[in-house]
């Protein structure tokens, strides 16, 4: 089971606005799709469908944007605020918690060093609650396998930081993101951004015949929105690299 309970609700369109929005969205035209967003939210602004198209486009942004465009951050700055009223009004939901880990998650870049951890750490408990109400859902795995490489990477100070600051010693393995990306494409095997990230997590762990196996299962899965159209020229890029 792929979709839970507030994605499936999601997907079931009774605002005019977001049935133009969707077909904007799918369309790859993100621009117009915001824009009936925005006249949801409104018209709705507490409506949970409306909240999701909203974190879900200015993740999407971020993600779009990011190296291109100073905007990327004001995106996912943007993000957060609608995945906390989206916590509000369903905190027991795993796709709620996901959104919120979504949205923190994107904006752990563009920080300082104190920042980044406490981020990291938001991340990685509502990804983490998710799973805890849902644990077939498949994308919380994939946020926490990026937490787990990118912890393994920390230098000393990024560590001390964490123990001192929040009596915690942040570890990470690459072994374990490995897991927890097969895992999420197990459970989903059209999820691109699993192969996307297993891809880098390889070439993290130096193999490279693996990252390229991965990087080419990203390329045979068809695009669905302009994000994933973004990600797969990024592989595509990496690939030209890489062989």
């Amino acid at each position: 089971m792929i979709l839970t309970t507030l994605i499936a609700a999601f997907l079931m369109v009774n605002n005019p606005h977001l049935e133009e929005g969707d077909a904007y969205y799918y369309a790859f035209d993100n621009d117009r799709a915001l824009a009936e967003y925005q006249l949801a939210f409104t018209q709705e602004p507490n409506n949970p469908q409306v909240l999701g198209r909203l974190i879900r486009v200015y993740n999407d942004y971020g993600r779009i944007l990011l190296h291109r465009d100073k905007k990327a951050e004001e995106f996912y700055r943007k993000a957060i605020p609608c995945a906390d009223s989206l916590l509000r009004l369903a905190p027991s939901d795993p796709a709620a918690h996901f959104w919120s880990a979504l949205s923190k998650g994107g904006l752990i870049q563009f920080v300082g060093v104190k920042e980044k951890i406490r981020l990291g750490k938001e991340v990685r408990d509502h990804a983490n609650l998710s799973l805890r109400l849902d644990s077939t859902f498949s994308y919380p795995y994939v946020l926490l396998a990026v937490f787990e490489r990118e912890a393994a990477k920390l230098n000393w100070l990024e560590r001390t930081v964490a123990r001192i600051v929040f009596g915690e010693d942040l570890s990470g393995s690459f072994r374990t993101a490995e897991r927890y990306l097969k895992k999420a494409i197990v459970l989903d095997p059209e999820n691109a951004t699993a192969y996307f990230e297993l891809g880098w997590t390889y070439l993290a762990m130096d193999d490279k015949t693996r990252a390229i196996a991965a990087f080419r299962r990203v390329c045979g899965i068809a695009p669905r929105n302009a994000r994933d159209r973004i990600q797969k020229s990024e592989t595509e890029e990496k690939l030209m690299q890489l062989l």
